[in-house]
């Protein structure tokens, strides 16, 4: 056995959340029952975040797939209320309980994506009913992802761009997206009750590639590090098997890199990607309660922070900080440079990497997200990866 980081260990990633002083400020009115669709790593997120904002008397709920990880959740208490939802059994989705909660919600996120056996959005293949018939729903949320955009070979992107070509899946995706946006364009929505105003807001936001605790590239450098461990021991392999040498997309990479591959960035050649922390996609959804329009209708917004990156450019900045970290472990204060003597050397992911640098060079793009910071006067916590990643490693900002 090994440790991951080989010097000190540093602490388990972790969100640090600013200080605030006046806790009304961001307080979400006419929140009173928020129903989060997907308890996944967005979804449990927000949970989180949505009862810190929002407090004790919002009613929060939620979903997922599995009995066991319902009752964790509750039990966690990262909601008041999860119910299974039923796509993999027998095909029912809610249960009556947790169709009831949703019938009574105000706000609704929709975080699951299209399903791989029939290709369309989980809740309005189940549920539709219920979302158009419910009598206090106010505002929903679609969670996307700009993957819909396809390839632009490198150029910026906004709501207004047409997409081109995107992949199958994006294309699914794209589908889900019209969906909604067919259901207040098309007046489906339908009183149930003498009170219901029969109109609630439809905001898609289309996320760029989604990173935060245990899993950004600081969790990629630190498992290339530990391969590299087991590759670099003694080893008993019969003569002839060439050991670690075969895989020729398993390159040991040492960080800092050289000047010359960080020019490799003003090539036209390069890998764009877009990233948004998932601290902001919930900032984001919850600056979207407070603005939510009192006109039905539907409205696209682009989730992306302001420095689209070549993956190995954030691959490198993670190991140098890494670096920087262990040396503040080691030595009770930051580090002044590159010279402190702590040095990341880690093999990069074989066949799944490739696979991701194969789909960026193919949906090549940079992501504008101005659009959400003007209209919901939303401020990013996090408005680059690198302090992004300092805030995973709890490293001061610059």
């Amino acid at each position: 056995t090994f440790s991951l980081i080989v010097n000190r260990p540093l602490a388990s990633p972790s969100y640090h959340r600013s200080n605030r002083n006046n806790h009304e400020e961001i307080q979400v009115s006419g929140v009173g029952h928020l129903f989060v669709f997907g308890a996944g790593f967005v979804g449990q997120r927000l949970c989180e975040l949505a009862r810190e904002e929002l407090g004790g008397g919002v009613r929060i709920s939620t979903s997922c797939r599995q009995r066991d990880k319902a009752d964790a959740i509750e039990r966690g208490n990262v909601c008041d209320d999860a119910y299974v939802f039923d796509i993999d059994n027998t095909y029912t989705g809610l249960s009556a309980q947790g169709r009831a909660a949703l019938s009574t919600a105000t706000h609704l996120v929709v975080t699951v994506p299209p399903v791989a056996d029939f290709d369309k959005d989980p809740l309005l293949e189940f549920h539709k009913d219920i979302v158009c018939s419910s009598p206090r729903l106010r505002w929903v949320a679609y969670l996307s992802t700009t993957g819909v955009y396809g390839d632009h070979q490198g150029n910026w992107v906004d709501e207004k761009t047409l997409p081109n070509k995107p992949s199958r899946k994006a294309s699914i995706r794209l589908a889900a997206e019209c969906e909604w946006q067919n259901i207040v364009a098309d007046e489906q929505i339908l009183p149930s009750a003498p009170d219901a105003s029969g109109s609630f807001s439809v905001n898609i936001f289309r996320l760029a590639g989604i990173y935060g605790p245990s899993r950004s590239a600081i969790d990629t450098v630190l498992k290339g590090e530990a391969a590299m461990a087991v590759s670099s021991a003694p080893t008993n392999c019969p003569e002839g098997s060439g050991g670690d040498d075969h895989n020729e997309s398993s390159h040991p990479t040492k960080f800092p890199m050289a000047v010359e591959d960080k020019d490799a960035t003003a090539s036209s050649n390069v890998a764009w990607v877009s990233r948004v922390h998932v601290d902001d996609i919930c900032g984001a959804l919850l600056a979207s309660m407070r603005c939510q329009t009192t006109e039905p209708g539907a409205t696209i917004f682009n989730v992306a922070d302001r420095e689209p990156a070549p993956r190995g450019m954030v691959l490198e900045c993670a190991a140098r900080l890494i670096a920087d970290a262990r040396f503040q472990a080691k030595h009770g204060k930051p580090s002044a440079g590159p010279d402190n003597n702590e040095v990341v050397v880690f093999r990069d992911p074989g066949r799944q990497g490739a696979e991701r640098r194969i789909r960026a060079a193919r949906e090549n793009k940079r992501v504008c997200g101005d659009k959400l910071r003007q209209d919901l006067q939303y401020e990013f916590r996090f408005t680059n990866y690198e302090s992004g990643l300092r805030g995973i490693l709890g490293l001061p900002q610059p």
